[in-house]
C-alpha cells in the first residue's frame, strides 16, 4: 500500500482480510453441509491466518491497493483472477511446506476457501468503490500541465464530483496525488521541477495525464490514436493469434448455446411480430465490419418498412412514428438484438465489441473522424464498452464520443474486460439512455487533422479512405 492512501488503503486490506476469513466459514459450512462450530473455526484460524496474510502480501504486490483502480472493474477482475492462480499455486506450497508444525493439509477445505474467499473480496472491492467515492473521502488532485486534455480533465471533474476527485490549483501537503502532462513538464520542466520534487519528497503517487484520463473516465483522447506510435504501442504489439483464436472458438460455443436456449422466445417473436406487425419479420442492414468488410446484420423489425429512407443520423424515430408499439417494446427489453447471435455464429460479429455502424454513417464520420476506421481492427460485437458508456448513437458528436470508448476497449481488450463488459451489459439492458450520464460535448476540431498514417490506414484494411 502506497503511504499516501491512509487510512483507505488500510481499510480496503482490513476488508479484505474479513472476506477471506468469510471464504473460509462458507468452505467449512459447505464441506459439512451444516454452520461451523466455534471448535472447528479455532481449529483452522492459526494455519489460515497465517495462508491469509500472505494472500495480502499477494495483493499488494499486483497493486491491489491502489484506490485509482476502485472503479475499473476490469482491472479488477483481472487483478483478483491472477492473484486466485498465484495464491492456488502458493498456498499448495505453504500446506506442504509447514505441514509437521500445522499438523493437517486440508485440501477440500483450502480449495474451496481459495474460491469463497476471493469471491468476497471481488464482492467488497465494489462496495469499497462505493464507500469510497463519497464525499468524505474525496482525493485531492493536482493537475500539471496546460494541454486541452488537461483542461479537459479538470472540466469533466468538476463536472462529474460523484467520482470522488477535488482539482486543486496549487501542489500543497493535503493534495493526495499529482497528475502531471509529460510533454508539459518536459518543456517546463523549471516550473515543474519544485512541484514534481515535492511530490517524490511527500511519496505521493504521481500519475500520467493520458493514464488517469483512461483510469477514470474508461476512454482515450481521440487525439492519440492518429499516429502511428499509438496504434503500434496500444494495440497492435498486444494483439495475438491466440488470443484473437481463443476469442473466436469462446463466440462460436456461446452464441450456439445462446441459441438453442433462447429458441422458444425466438419463436414467440418471431409470431408476435409477424401477427402485429406483418412481413417481413427481420430487418437486415449493411453494416461496417472485421477489416472493413460490409456484412448484413439482422434484427427483429422494429420499424415500419422503409424507415431507414430519413439517412443516417436523423434521430427522434420514435418520436416521428416511425417504431411500432410492438418494436419499442421489443427495443426495450433488447429482444431485437436476438437474430445477431446468427452472425456472431457466422463469425461476422462477436458477443463483445466495438458495434458496428451503419455503412452510410461510416461514410460520413470517416471524413470527420480520419482514424474512425481503427475500431474496425476487431470484430464488432452485440455489447460493447462504449454501450454501456454511452448512449445510443443520435449524431455525429455522440459517435465521436462512442469512438472514445472504443480506443480504450482496443487498448485494454483482454478476457477480463469481455468479462466485466457481459457482467454489466445486464444491467445496461434495463436502463434507458436518458439514464446515462452525460460527458462534456467534444469538439471536432481536435481529429479532424490527423497524420497520413491515420488518414490512409483504411486502404489496409481493404476500405476507400473517405473524401
Amino acid at each position: 500500500m502506497r503511504p499516501e492512501q491512509g487510512w483507505k488503503g488500510w481499510a480496503l486490506a482490513a476488508g479484505d482480510l474479513v472476506a477471506l476469513f468469510l471464504g473460509l466459514w462458507l468452505a467449512l459450512a459447505v464441506r459439512h453441509f451444516s454452520l461451523p462450530s466455534v471448535e472447528v473455526l479455532v481449529q483452522h484460524l492459526p494455519g489460515f491466518g497465517y495462508l491469509f496474510a500472505m494472500f495480502l502480501l499477494v495483493f499488494t504486490g499486483l497493486g491491489l491497493y491502489e484506490l485509482r483502480r476502485l472503479r475499473d472493474l476490469p482491472w479488477i477482475l483481472g487483478g483478483v483472477g491472477t492473484a486466485l492462480a498465484i495464491n492456488a499455486l502458493a498456498g499448495t506450497i505453504y500446506w506442504y511446506t509447514f505441514y509437521p508444525w500445522i499438523g493437517y493439509t486440508p485440501k477440500t477445505h483450502f480449495a474451496l476457501a481459495l474460491v469463497f474467499g476471493h469471491g468476497a473480496v471481488l464482492g467488497w472491492r465494489r462496495v469499497a468503490f462505493h464507500l469510497f467515492r463519497a464525499r468524505l473521502t474525496r482525493q485531492r488532485v493536482h493537475i500539471l500541465g496546460s494541454s486541452r486534455l488537461a483542461r479537459e480533465l479538470v472540466e469533466e471533474l468538476l463536472h462529474r464530483p460523484e467520482l470522488g476527485y477535488e482539482p486543486v490549483a496549487a501542489e500543497g501537503p493535503r493534495v493526495d496525488l499529482l497528475v502531471a502532462d509529460p510533454r508539459w513538464v518536459e518543456a517546463h520542466w523549471s516550473a515543474a521541477r519544485e512541484v514534481v520534487g515535492e511530490a517524490v519528497r511527500r511519496r505521493r503517487w504521481v500519475a500520467g495525464l493520458s493514464e488517469f484520463y483512461e483510469t477514470v473516465f474508461g476512454k482515450v483522447d481521440p487525439g492519440q490514436a492518429a499516429n502511428a506510435g499509438w496504434l503500434i504501442g496500444a494495440f497492435l504489439s498486444r494483439t495475438t493469434r491466440a488470443h484473437m483464436a481463443l476469442k473466436r472458438a469462446a463466440d462460436a460455443v456461446v452464441a450456439l448455446t445462446l441459441l438453442a436456449v433462447a429458441a422458444p422466445v425466438l419463436a414467440l417473436v418471431w409470431l408476435a411480430v409477424r401477427a402485429l406487425d406483418g412481413a417481413p419479420v427481420f430487418y437486415g442492414q449493411r453494416r461496417i465490419g472485421f477489416m472493413g468488410r460490409e456484412f448484413t446484420m439482422w434484427k427483429f423489425r422494429t420499424m415500419r418498412p422503409r424507415a431507414d429512407r430519413r439517412g443516417p443520423f436523423t434521430g427522434g424515430a420514435e418520436e416521428a412514428g416511425l417504431v411500432t408499439p410492438l418494436g419499442r417494446c421489443l427495443r426495450r427489453c433488447r429482444l431485437d438484438e436476438l437474430p445477431q447471435l446468427w452472425n456472431v455464429l457466422r463469425g461476422e460479429m462477436s458477443l463483445v465489441g466495438p458495434r458496428p455502424e451503419w455503412s452510410r454513417e461510416v461514410a460520413v464520420i470517416e471524413r470527420l473522424i480520419p482514424h474512425y476506421h481503427i475500431r474496425h481492427l476487431v470484430r464488432p460485437g452485440i455489447t460493447g464498452w462504449a454501450q454501456l458508456n454511452w448512449r445510443a448513437t443520435k449524431n455525429p458528436r455522440d459517435s465521436l464520443e462512442k469512438f472514445r470508448f472504443d480506443l480504450y476497449y482496443l487498448k485494454h481488450m483482454s478476457p477480463a474486460l469481455d468479462l466485466a463488459i457481459l457482467m454489466r451489459t445486464a444491467r445496461r439492458v434495463l436502463m434507458r439512455d436518458s439514464a446515462m450520464a452525460a460527458a462534456r460535448r467534444p469538439d471536432f476540431r481536435l481529429t479532424r487533422a490527423g497524420s497520413a498514417f491515420a488518414a490512409d490506414f483504411t486502404g489496409l484494411l481493404g476500405r476507400r479512405p473517405a473524401r
